[in-house]
């Protein structure tokens, strides 16, 4: 990202103009502002909380008897949380345990180890889900104990929650101890940590003694020989509990406690217990162990696991009871990974052929599931010998679960033998599988096909299974058919066109015919699809006179699938084709006694409109408007309704109808509107806006702007003011070497884009507030607005955010970044906001960053970077990594991108790149990192390690947007060379769709939560929404102003745009239009 030197090298004199800019908001006061002292009714409450504090708790809390007032004045802090405590609502004692950190700090550490920790040592004693808060907010209480050295107060509270008899405050309450075991030194260790570990380990109750078990592994290496020996002997002493659910904890904590050993210590000491609690009576005790013996595999050598473990093993894997063995399958290509090749080779085969062979078909289906894995560890030939067969009798085994794991997994063994064992052993298989009754063994085999077509090839593959498919095509259960549906254009491209039209054609016309609508559905997409491979000529020759014979079937059914199919297929064709075969077949519809016939007219001739308008004559368009203008006088309203809307497409051309290519040279600008005229009273002689600048769906409908703008009062139609808008607006290019050079303009318009239909409406307008004050911290970052739900929208104003409440149609600040509330910082200019996971995450010019919990009125943190040459914050991001903690990403311009634990604001990792990094988003999955910033390259990381899995260099100027589809594998960048390009991870040498802009960069990436939409934005006027089943349809909101950011709710009812013109800018809401319904025959 660029960096503005009149910010940069003045950033007093930066935050002063966005303050000025900014000077109309009404300010209000932040949560930091808001004074501590209490009202009258809460002293009054607290007082008479403290007076009823028997005297030993006043003891406790270290009141002295010097005056009322000042003993009042101390007892305040632990008073109110005492009454707080004492209420009757579960929630609201939550509250006060979730505020214990706040107390805290109005205490001070020596109060807090004095007063408050003893408190909660002595004085809590609630419902499970308040023990549970307790335990969880201790874990991360050194700090207000006063630090490391005082760490060890916290474990008296947690011991008493150790011992609980809910399961969850138990393990809390250990994960919390072994958190803070970690800041203390080992003469804590000595004092502290050990007499109470000895407690629990000889504890009377079984509770304790399962706690103690979890203890082990994390104190172990601070102290010294000696009393590691006595711990490796208390140990064992649990291992040999008479108690069931101790010896269970035992079993689980051995696994950790073991990395802590010696080699010779794990074979002296634990190894013989061990062995006795693969022996032990309960299998819930030796199912344990599996996991157990993993981790000592891999500490020892391949000998020695031969000579200690591998009778275990293969005694585990023959278990009386199918748990057991249920846990050696799951294991199983762990525990080879970890005994060593040369075991895996020549021991291992017995074992899992006896797994695949199971009595329990739950142990059958895991050990399947493990077969193509297992099968790359040992030689092709023992597979084919040994695993082969074993397969051949699943595919026969009377449990359909275990046939449709065989069908989900043997595509798996197709790259491990090779295309001619492939044919030989596997597509006998398949057939027989493609034959199966059970519909999930069909379907399973069907969608992974393509393992075995990339090694055979579909040719030979069609040959062998096309009279198979041929017979699936007309299943009875649909989701086969549909299955068989997706995977026709793979087959007809590989089949070639006569090959295709002898065998398939009649087939994927009559699943236009089908009962199910989805299958009709499908089967429009899968022509639209061929007509793409075969080409117009045979479209016009071969499908269209087939797809028009169907307009005249009695059943309006097959009429209205005809248009589906028709309006499918016309972003496909030709402009020519469209007039002279598709054109004729819709107006012949219109007269249709069937209203529904007739509005899908109307909705046809929405598609087919902005193809027709720049290709066809004066003639063609009478025709079309003439039958609309009749449609729109329609009996029936939904006629009305889509004629209507088809009518102002084809005489009012908007967002769908502009060129990407219409700009001029692109230098950085920000063009203003000329004065526009926002509805008055005086304007239309009646009030429009009914409530304070808010304009309504229903004020739409009747014909108001929705961002309150009277065209009738202006100069200029909003078309020409529109046209006059992309042809003076100049987008600005990085890589532009000088003014005067064009190469990289003229690479940019060279671009093939995708033809995408942008007549849609997936979200339709519901509400915006006019004049709500958004702003831009910087021009090229365009990230400024998050929903959290429908009711709560956040978004900038200067160096504040704020909260748009639609539902209550108010506006609140919810954060005041000024430089009173940031110790340490001159200015604090907001550049990327965030919010997930109930936090405020915001980062600044300087590269600083600042997070506050959105749950309650709870402190600003803030961090500074060091590094504040060009150290512009670009990119925030919010997750909760595999382990909980909650982790702030920030994309910085000082080429690095850190990971933040935002619980203890320390930067838990760093990655430095090469270039400055403008966006990063983490997958689904949290395995792999996607980055962009000032380079035309786009990298994919592996997030646990740093390491570079692929880079991509298909963009031509600088990236500012990235974001992964919640299936983890497609991923979406944003270019200033103005285009969107969506890549396959599995194959990322080209983009599998360039999506073109209107007028500008794309700035802004957002997927619906659901997958089913992408939204992307432009820096001016244009919101891209595009589906993601082809992304050959979208919708494209069209307003004036420069936009702040995008944002979908969490349950993607609602899309939420940020538009800041001063005049007629502000909070704009879509609301998502529900699908049609699904029609049956």
């Amino acid at each position: 990202m660029e960096v503005d030197p009149t910010t940069t090298s003045a950033p007093a004199a930066a935050h002063q103009e966005t303050t000025d800019t900014n000077s109309h908001v009404n300010n209000e006061p932040s949560a930091m502002e808001i004074t501590t002292a209490p009202t009258d009714t809460a002293t009054s409450s607290t007082e008479e909380a403290a007076s009823n504090m028997d005297n030993t708790m006043i003891n406790n809390l270290g009141a002295e008897p010097i005056s009322r007032a000042s003993e009042e004045q101390e007892l305040y802090p632990i008073a109110v949380l005492v009454d707080e405590l004492k209420n009757e609502d579960v929630q609201l004692r939550l509250n006060a345990i979730r505020n214990l950190g706040t107390i805290a700090m109005a205490l001070g550490p020596q109060r807090t180890r004095d007063e408050l920790i003893p408190f909660l040592n002595d004085g809590i004693d609630d419902e499970d889900e308040v023990l549970l808060a307790v335990a969880e907010e201790l874990a991360n209480f050194s700090e207000y104990v006063g630090g490391p050295e005082y760490a060890h107060y916290l474990l008296n509270p947690l011991e008493n929650l150790a011992t609980v008899e809910e399961v969850l405050v138990r393990d809390k309450a250990v994960e919390s101890m072994n958190t803070i075991v970690k800041l203390l030194n080992p003469s804590q260790i000595t004092h502290y940590f050990l007499p109470l570990l000895k407690r629990l380990t000889t504890a009377d109750w079984f509770t304790g003694r399962i706690s103690a078990c979890g203890l082990y592994a994390v104190g172990y290496s601070k102290c010294t020989p000696e009393q590691q020996n006595d711990l490796r002997t208390a140990f064992a002493q649990l291992i040999q509990d008479d108690t069931p659910m101790v010896k269970r904890a035992a079993a689980k904590a051995l696994a950790d406690f073991s990395k802590e050993l010696t080699e010779q210590q794990l074979i002296s000491h634990i190894l013989p217990l061990f062995l006795r609690l693969t022996n032990d009576d309960q299998d819930t005790v030796r199912l344990l162990t599996v996991e157990d013996l993993v981790q000592i595999a891999k500490m020892f050598s391949p000998d020695e696991c031969r000579q200690y473990l591998l009778s275990t093993l293969r005694s585990l894997g023959q278990d009386r009871s199918w748990r057991v063995r249920y846990m050696v399958a799951t294991h199983f290509n762990e525990l080879c990974e970890a005994l060593g090749d040369s075991i895996t080779r020549e021991e291992m085969v017995t074992l899992f052929v006896s797994l695949i062979k199971d009595s329990e078909g739950e142990v059958k289906i895991l050990s399947i599931g493990q077969a193509p894995a297992y099968s790359k560890l040992i030689d092709q030939q023992v597979v084919i010998d040994k695993i082969l067969p074993c397969m051949k009798d699943l595919v026969i085994d009377t449990n359909q679960h275990v046939r449709a794991a065989v069908a989900t997994n043997i595509s798996g063994f197709a790259p491990i033998l090779g295309k001619d064992l492939t044919i030989e052993y596997l597509l006998p298989l398949f057939l027989q599988l493609l034959k199966d009754d059970f519909p999930d063994v069909r379907l399973n085999i069907i969608s992974k096909l393509e393992n075995v077509n990339q090694v055979i090839g579909v040719e030979r593959l069609s040959q062998s299974l096309l009279p198979a498919i041929v017979e699936l095509a007309e299943d009875k259960q649909w989701r086969v058919r549909l299955a068989i549906i997706e995977y026709i254009p793979l087959l007809a491209s590989q089949l070639g066109v006569g090959f295709f039209d002898e065998k398939l054609l009649g087939l994927c016309l009559s699943w236009l015919g089908d009962a199910v609508f989805s299958i009709r559905d499908a089967a429009t997409t899968n022509l639209k699809k061929l007509v793409e491979i075969f080409g117009n000529d045979w479209a016009k020759d071969t499908v269209l006179p087939q797809v028009i014979d169907m307009a005249h079937n009695e059943n309006y059914l097959y009429r209205m699938t005809t248009l589906f199919t028709l309006s499918t297929m016309a972003t496909s064709l030709t402009p020519e084709v469209i007039k002279e075969k598709v054109l004729p077949t819709v107006l012949g519809l219109v007269d249709d006694p069937i209203p529904n016939v007739r509005f899908n007219v109307a909705k046809s001739l929405e598609v087919l409109v902005p193809i027709l308008k720049q290709h066809s004559n004066a003639e063609v368009s009478s025709k079309v408007i003439q039958v609309l203008d009749k449609l729109s006088k329609d009996t029936d309203v939904d006629v009305r309704f889509f004629a209507e809307k088809a009518l102002v497409l084809g005489e009012y051309p908007s967002s769908a109808s502009a060129s990407s290519t219409m700009m001029a040279d692109d230098t950085p600008t920000f063009i203003s509107l000329p004065h526009l005229t926002k509805y008055s009273e005086e304007a239309q002689n009646k009030p429009v806006f009914e409530q304070d600048n808010i304009i309504t769906e229903d004020m739409c409908i009747r014909g108001i702007d929705m961002q309150g703008i009277n065209w009738f009062k202006e100069s200029m139609t909003r078309d020409e003011y529109r046209n006059q808008r992309i042809k003076e607006y100049e987008t600005y290019l990085s890589c532009k070497s000088d003014d005067e050079d064009d190469t990289l303009e003229e690479q940019i318009q060279s671009q093939q884009t995708k033809p995408v239909a942008k007549n849609e409406e997936y979200y339709t307008f519901k509400s915006s507030k006019i004049n709500e004050p958004c702003s831009i911290g910087h021009f090229q970052l365009r990230n400024l607005v998050w929903a959290t739900n429908k009711n709560n929208v956040y978004y900038i104003c200067g160096d504040t955010v704020r909260q748009w409440s639609p539902q209550r149609q108010k506006s609140a600040q919810v954060m005041d970044l000024s430089t009173a509330n940031i110790p340490g910082s001159i200015s604090f200019k907001i550049t990327s906001m965030t919010c997930a996971q109930q936090v405020l995450f915001a980062g600044g010019f300087q590269g600083e960053c600042t997070w506050k919990s959105l749950d309650s009125d709870s402190t600003i943190q803030y961090l500074s970077n060091a590094n504040t040459t060009s150290g512009i914050t670009n990119y925030t991001d919010i997750i909760r990594d595999k382990k909980g903690v909650l982790l702030g990403i920030v994309s910085n311009n000082d080429a690095s991108i850190k990971c933040i634990n935002l619980t203890t604001a320390q930067i838990q990792k760093t990655l430095t790149l090469p270039f400055a990094v403008n966006c990063s988003s983490i997958s689904p999955d949290q395995n792999m990192l996607c980055l962009v910033g000032d380079s035309t390259e786009t990298h994919l990381m592996d997030a646990n390690n740093g390491e570079p899995i692929a880079k991509i260099n298909e963009h031509f100027d600088f990236s500012f947007a990235c974001c992964w589809h919640p299936d983890g594998r497609t991923f979406a960048t944003g270019n200033q060379d103005r285009t969107t390009r969506v890549y396959d991870v599995r194959n990322t040498s080209t983009a599998l769709h360039v999506l073109g802009s209107h007028v500008g960069a794309i700035r802004s990436l957002h997927y619906s939560n659901d997958g089913q939409y992408l939204a992307a934005a432009e820096p001016i006027d244009f919101v891209h929404i595009y589906e993601t089943q082809t992304y050959s349809s979208s919708q494209v909101v069209d307003m004036f102003g420069d936009i702040a950011g995008v944002s979908f709710t969490p349950e993607d009812q609602s899309l939420f745009i940020a538009n800041t013109d001063e005049r007629v800018g502000g909070i704009f809401e879509f609301q998502k239009v529900e699908e049609d319904p699904i029609f049956y025959f």
